[in-house]
């Protein structure tokens, strides 16, 4: 199963698709990928795509290896990223989200904000554009 997909060809928009299903190691890797972005890129306006999760396969444990994973490079998120949307499918992977942020050892300090429309989100994000 492939991690997430990253599109970086309207920066300063970043686009992370997530894909229906993730491995523990999909999870980590996701980390990785995004850090590396983030060392080639500043004034990210950074949107989570995670309308195509199923939610009944996101488990403690996936969780936790992302959050583990994230907690290694979230300096360098923090200094790049400096709005969040995410975008989700329902209410539950709402509190996946929440759960998620629960883990981290450092709050990030860029506005985040949860939608279900793509377009809303976009707009919303836009208003940070540097």
């Amino acid at each position: 199963m492939p991690h997430a997909i990253f599109d970086t060809s309207h920066y300063p928009l970043v686009v992370a698709t997530f894909p229906s299903d993730a491995t523990p190691e999909d999870c980590r890797q996701y980390s990785y990928d995004i850090a590396e972005i983030c060392r080639k890129y500043s004034n990210i306006l950074y949107l989570i795509d995670a309308r195509k999760v199923d939610e009944r396969s996101v488990n403690q444990e996936l969780r936790t290896a992302m959050a583990e994973s994230f907690n290694e490079v979230t300096d360098i998120f923090d200094k790049s990223i400096i709005a969040r949307a995410h975008l989700v499918s329902n209410q539950v992977m709402i509190g996946m989200f929440a759960a998620f942020h629960w883990l981290l050892t450092k709050q990030l300090t860029s506005p985040r904000k949860i939608f279900t429309d793509y377009d809303e989100a976009i707009t919303w994000l836009m208003q940070f554009k540097k």
